[in-house]
């Protein structure tokens, strides 16, 4: 789940199953849901996000979660894992890019291939605060 998410936001569907003919399920959140940060839908099992107050402060949540057929009861543990929002466009590094090649060149050869690998790889290692070398020919 993105550290942006906004109220509201489905987070996860759980689902059980009753052997029982003609039973209904009841699901519930039963712990580590401090601060009331999440919601579940009882009769769905959908969890969404519903409160935002300290959320990010966590990189993730564990929740105890129920379903129980009106006698019986069974529980188990769901991992919500935060992960940083992608907020930033792609820019290219230079507005024109000049490509030489020979005119009788194969079908198929890659003429910007080292262009584009080395803007991709680049994008990544500006986010790790890592320089790339400059390509020399």
């Amino acid at each position: 789940m993105s550290d942006n998410a906004k109220r509201g936001q489905f987070v996860g569907k759980v689902r059980a199953v009753d052997l029982d003919e003609g039973g209904f399920l009841i699901y519930s959140i039963v712990g580590g849901n401090q601060h009331d940060i999440f919601s579940m839908n009882s009769t769905s099992g959908i969890i969404s996000l519903v409160n935002l107050h300290r959320f990010a402060q966590q990189s993730s949540y564990s929740l105890n979660i129920s379903v129980s057929d009106g006698v019986h009861s069974s529980t188990s543990k769901m991992k919500i894992n935060l992960v940083s929002a992608n907020s930033y466009a792609p820019t290219f590094e230079k507005q024109i890019y000049e490509v030489i090649f020979d005119e009788n060149q194969a079908k198929g050869v890659q003429v910007l291939y080292h262009v584009c690998f080395m803007f991709v790889l680049s994008r990544y290692f500006q986010r790790k605060n890592f320089r790339l070398p400059k390509y020399q020919p």
